[in-house]
């Protein structure tokens, strides 16, 4: 029954994104939840890095002002967390410099990157919340302590500004910052359906631009949302933009209602047989 609670509270909204990608491969993304937080850590790692370089050509700034060194560089809790800390930073700093740069393309292009480092932001912050709820799982469970639990970030001298830390096996039991060498040597996270789905959705959107967005309630209400780069884009463009988004939406609906249908008939199922367990 928990299953299928979790299923139709799911089903209570459904959202449907249109995006452009730049860059588009035909690898699925990874069957391994260690992995796949790895790649998504890195691909939120390689934006903000590219950010800093464009930073130093916006606003002149010499090699070091914009410079961030990610000491973390896993999948794990305390990789998200230095993420998560370093986006706020980056658009704390760009939204100070957006305000004194005049009208214009590239203004609109800071503005750009802030938004996209306040959706890393809260992306890595919900993956935090979910290494912490694993982490009290841990707590709760005594046979659990006995490998993987560490729950405190391992201390490092650094001997250089610029040195990474090591990888963390002491916390693999619910954490992820660990090498991929060390993906071999472990098993896989086991993860609830709830969770992979977040991370499902962040690793498919990545840092891509998200041109129109639908969000329908289960009561009906509709609403949508349509970006500037959508209306900056010429009026042919818009149109087979506006097609595909329209046929998403179209499919995604008649898949979301026959999928409530089945949620509703498997629901009815399980009470008949608790009901008919009890006479």
């Amino acid at each position: 029954m928990s299953f299928i609670k979790n299923i139709a509270s799911d089903l209570l909204v459904l959202e449907v994104n249109t995006i452009i990608k730049a860059n588009m491969s035909a690898t699925k993304a990874p069957a391994s939840m260690r992995k796949l937080l790895k790649e998504l850590a890195d691909l939120y790692r390689e934006t903000m890095t590219e950010y800093q370089e464009n930073a130093k050509t916006y606003f002149d700034l010499p090699s070091a002002a914009a410079k961030t060194t990610f000491r973390w560089r896993f999948g794990g809790k305390y990789s998200f967390q230095e993420i998560q800390s370093l986006a706020i930073a980056g658009a704390d700093m760009l939204t100070e410099f957006a305000k004194k740069m005049p009208e214009g393309k590239m203004r609109q292009e800071v503005f750009s990157e802030i938004r996209m480092l306040e959706r890393i932001s809260t992306t890595a912050l919900r993956v935090v919340e979910m290494f912490d709820a694993r982490l009290q799982e841990y707590k709760e469970d005594v046979d659990a302590k006995k490998e993987g639990f560490s729950p405190d970030q391992p201390f490092v001298n650094f001997t250089s500004a610029f040195q990474s830390y090591p990888s963390h096996m002491a916390s693999l039991g619910w954490n992820n910052d660990i090498s991929e060498n060390d993906f071999k040597k472990v098993v896989d996270m086991e993860i609830n359906p709830d969770q992979i789905s977040l991370l499902r959705k962040a690793y498919e959107i990545g840092t891509s631009q998200i041109m129109l967005q639908t969000i329908i309630q289960v009561d009906g209400d509709i609403t949508s949302y349509i970006s500037r780069t959508f209306l900056n884009q010429p009026d042919d463009v818009q149109a087979t933009i506006m097609n595909l988004h329209n046929d998403s939406l179209q499919n995604s609906t008649r898949f979301w209602r026959h999928l409530f249908d089945a949620v509703v008939m498997l629901a009815g199922q399980s009470f008949d047989k608790i009901f008919s367990k009890k006479k």
